[in-house]
């Protein structure tokens, strides 16, 4: 069943930028509207979680994709498992395959920097990495930042999680990856954390999400429903649509099984 309520709060001209997305919601769910002169940002509410995207002149392009997004029905997944060249960050990649719906474990050991962008750019679910990262993106593949990742994008992902340091941090002057992400309308709703973290906690979180993913379709289903604790996702933000949808686009399945028909793999 779905979430029965959804609430957009912003500016009069913030509102009318994510008309789109609001339509696509009014179709399956209650719509509340609340305009706010002179916000900063546009604030969503929906299954108990509240999102926030910056009021930037992107907001239309982000609607976009989120209204794109919305529309998907089906199945969680694919979910894209990510890690950089790293054992500790493999190993939590592995260990969450094993748990997400129709996974994709796609680490740094079998997918190159050049080409993970066009990888991730066609319609999946969710994307979950491990790893360093810092403000403007993740330190595995050689260095990812949003710009690379959306222009490389056929279809947008429902979401990104990033378990590493500072994605949702904002640099000295700009946005933080997790804004970039969504702006850029690479993907309906990015989570990550405005602070450090450690890689036994992102391990454990990384688990835990894909298996919420198993009996859960949104960003915020899952994050709600994982067994995580709180103090685990503490310092964690998200940034755009909560109820942001966890299926692919149709072709992404036959896209990413192409893809893994290319990969190298030992005897």
């Amino acid at each position: 069943m779905p979430d029965l309520r959804w609430t957009v709060r912003g500016s009069a001209a913030a509102v009318r930028a994510v008309r789109p997305l609001i339509d696509a919601h009014a179709r399956v769910r209650s719509v509340v509207v609340e305009e706010v002169a002179e916000a900063e940002v546009v604030e969503f509410e929906g299954g108990g979680m509240t999102g926030r995207v910056p009021a930037d002149p992107r907001l239309g392009r982000f609607a976009e994709s989120a209204a794109a997004v919305c529309r998907r029905e089906g199945p969680t997944g694919p979910v894209a498992l990510l890690a950089q060249w790293d054992e500790r960050a493999h190993h939590g990649a592995e260990e969450a395959s094993r748990l997400a719906p129709a996974p994709l474990l796609w680490p740094a050991r079998v997918m190159t920097g050049r080409d993970l962008p066009s990888a991730l750019g066609i319609g999946l679910g969710a994307c979950v990495y491990f790893g360093h990262g810092h403000c403007g993106g993740w330190d595995g593949y050689w260095g990812i930042d949003a710009r690379t990742l959306a222009g490389a994008m056929t279809e947008p992902v429902g979401a990104v999680f990033s378990l590493t340091c500072m994605a949702a941090k904002r640099p000295t002057m700009g946005f933080s990856f997790c804004e970039e992400l969504v702006l850029s309308g690479y993907c309906a709703a990015a989570w990550g954390s405005a602070g450090r973290t450690s890689h036994r906690r992102n391990r454990r979180l990384g688990s835990e999400l894909c298996r919420a993913m198993r009996d859960h379709g949104t960003a915020a289903a899952v994050l709600r429903n994982s067994q995580a604790t709180r103090l685990s996702m503490l310092g964690y933000r998200l940034v755009g649509d909560p109820l942001a949808c966890l299926s692919g686009s149709p072709a992404a399945s036959a896209r990413a099984a192409a893809i893994e028909e290319n990969f190298w793999r030992p005897a």
